[in-house]
């Protein structure tokens, strides 16, 4: 070994010492801040050059960053980095109003088609009670005031034929019912059920005597209250019916086939159609309720259970005008 003292940085600090090829200790000088630092190919490294690579770094990492316009390529040269901004690619230009219009469209022919099934049952519920009331004007000598709906001729039917209807009638609301949408025939069924009451209350007003009239009318809330009854017409159908009946009780079916499909393009065309309760007579009594339930449970006493309930919600409700 040389006995040459080693040298010194102009700092005055000592040499780091690192080994070199051969093994032997071999002292760099240690950088300090604003002193040039040796790089693997040699050449001195500056805080410009630091900086410089500081930006390109920040360039690789963030593109879009101020001063990372350009970047060094394989060559040295300078070249345009492409700047991304952030961007949402999940919504397409038009697409999210596009979505918003179909939505709601939808929305508004859900709106129509509830508002045309309410008034198919509605319909239905109407029928049952305008042959009623002609049966029951048929079979009492007493009259009651009858509701305004609109009933096609039956002067030309008799008793048995009128009666064989009014069984038809009854068995369509229920299917029909059965059809409805349950949201949509659970937001009327308190309101028919009320309405059934007053029209029972208006016999005992003017204090009919008990027939058929109050057991089909019992069997119509019996559907109301609990989804079904028994239907005669499909026990033993009656050898008294004329066979001009029969064709007509088919009729109603097709009929009532081509009335939903008429209310159905109805409400379609109009969007501010709403469905229409039947004008189905009421009484005028304060305990209208009270005297309907009690005439009802004299013909079925199945439905004093129902008819209890019934009671303690409507009266709890006070008077309302099913008008």
């Amino acid at each position: 070994m040389s006995g040459r003292p080693h040298a010194q940085a102009k700092s005055g600090k000592p040499l780091e010492s690192s080994r070199g090829r051969n093994g032997k200790q071999v002292h760099q000088p240690t950088a300090t801040k604003g002193t040039s630092k040796p790089t693997q190919g040699g050449r001195p490294r500056t805080a410009q050059t630091n900086n410089e690579e500081m930006k390109e770094k920040q360039a690789r990492i963030n593109p879009s960053s101020k001063g990372a316009a350009y970047a060094d390529g394989p060559n040295g040269y300078g070249h345009k980095q492409t700047r991304y901004d952030a961007y949402d690619h999940s919504a397409r230009p038009g697409e999210s109003h596009v979505h918003q219009d179909h939505k709601a469209q939808a929305m508004i022919q859900m709106q129509r088609a509830a508002e045309a099934s309410k008034q198919l049952l509605y319909g239905v519920y109407g029928n049952f009670i305008s042959i009623l009331e002609e049966y029951e004007a048929r079979t009492h000598e007493a009259k009651a005031r009858r509701s305004k709906i609109p009933i096609p001729d039956q002067s030309r039917k008799n008793v048995d034929d009128v009666q064989s209807i009014v069984q038809t009638q009854l068995l369509l609301f229920e299917t029909q019912q059965r059809a409805c949408p349950k949201a949509i025939s659970q937001s009327v069924n308190k309101e028919l059920r009320q309405r059934t009451l007053h029209w029972v209350a208006v016999r005992d007003e003017h204090k009919m005597p008990y027939s058929d009239t109050d057991r089909y009318i019992c069997q119509l809330y019996e559907v109301l209250a609990k989804g079904k009854t028994k239907h005669e017409i499909l026990d033993q159908p009656r050898e008294s019916v004329s066979e001009e009946t029969i064709k007509k009780n088919v009729q109603y079916i097709f009929k009532g086939k081509h009335e939903a499909m008429e209310i159905d393009q109805e409400f379609k065309k109009d969007d501010k159609k709403k469905a229409t309760s039947p004008e189905t007579r009421r009484s005028g009594l304060d305990d209208a309720y009270t005297r309907g339930a009690h005439r009802m449970t004299q013909v079925m006493p199945e439905l004093v259970a129902v008819l209890e309930e019934d009671l303690k919600e409507f009266e709890g409700d006070g008077i309302e005008d099913t008008e």
